[in-house]
Parts: C-alpha cells; structure tokens; sequence
C-alpha cells in the first residue's frame, strides 16, 4: 500500500540530520533517515497499525501482534515545532529507556519509538504514556511500558494499514 504524507515540514539535508544527531549524541538509523529526508514529519494515510500484546524491550522472537495502534504523525526536525523530534527527545528522557528516540504520537496519546542504540538498534516500539509517565524520582525508566512493533522502520511503514471498524 502505498503511504501518503500530509503536514510534512520544509525538506531536510544531510547536515540538519548530523546537526540533529551531534546534540543528542546518537546515530539515527539508515532507514529513518532517509525517510526524514524526504518527509520530515507529518501524518500518515494509512496510520494504522499492530503490535505486540507482551511489554518489553524484546524482539520479534514473541510478536503477537494482537493490540491496535493508530498514527497521529510523525515528528519533525524544526526547532520551531512543537512536536520536533528535539523536544519530545528533552520531554521523554526520564520516562523511557535511553535507546529509545520518539518518533510519532498516536491518537490515544503513545509514542512510537524507534531504538538507535543498543542490541536492537532500528527496533520499532510503542511506549504506552499511561503506564511509563507516572515513575518515582528514583526509579530509572525501564521496559515494563514498551511493547514491540517491528524489527525495522521499512517494516513498520509498509505494515501501516486502513483502520476499518468493526460493523
């Protein structure tokens, strides 16, 4: 199917992406970048989407993909959004594990997080807000509110589909 974008910010060049990576010290994933590159933001038609019922930071090894997700969109790199990648990075860093890059809200409030380091560098997840926004002050954010969505980016958009209700 094919994906199209609306709301997608101004284009972006290879030294926005390496400015981007230098201030939060990380190596955006080849896939993701070359879909910043050429869609920098914006929401998805189609948006919706599957994941795994069992919340971990795993891998595909225990998909079942039995719950809904639906896409609000995609962030952007624009210091001047609200929604850019930049502040949602700042905003989520002490409720979710540190390899995780926020990349998407979706309309029930989640975030769709892609992995940039670590064993499963690429990895597609989803942090459900009402279970990872409430931690102590001592308490280091964990995988107990991440749950798997894909084992890449190429493979979470082309898995993008209709949502249809159930008549």
């Amino acid at each position: 199917m094919v994906i199209t974008m609306s709301e997608s910010l101004a284009d972006l060049t290879e030294y926005d992406l390496a400015n981007f990576e230098h201030d939060f010290d990380l190596t955006l994933p080849k896939q993701y970048r070359q879909f910043l590159l050429k869609q920098n933001g914006g929401c998805p038609t189609p948006n919706t989407f599957n994941y795994s019922q069992t919340h971990g930071c795993t891998d595909s090894s225990n998909f079942q993909p039995s719950q809904v997700g639906i896409v609000n969109c995609f962030f952007s790199i624009d210091s001047t959004e609200t929604m850019s990648l930049a502040r949602m990075r700042t905003f989520h860093l002490n409720m979710m594990p540190n390899n995780l890059l926020p990349i998407a809200d979706t309309v029930t409030g989640n975030v769709v997080c892609l992995s940039v380091n670590g064993p499963n560098v690429g990895f597609v997840y989803i942090w459900h807000h009402d279970e990872g926004r409430d931690l102590e002050e001592w308490e280091e954010p964990n995988c107990d509110y991440i749950y798997f969505v894909a084992d890449n980016f190429d493979t979470f958009l082309n898995s993008l589909y209709e949502y249809k209700a159930e008549s």
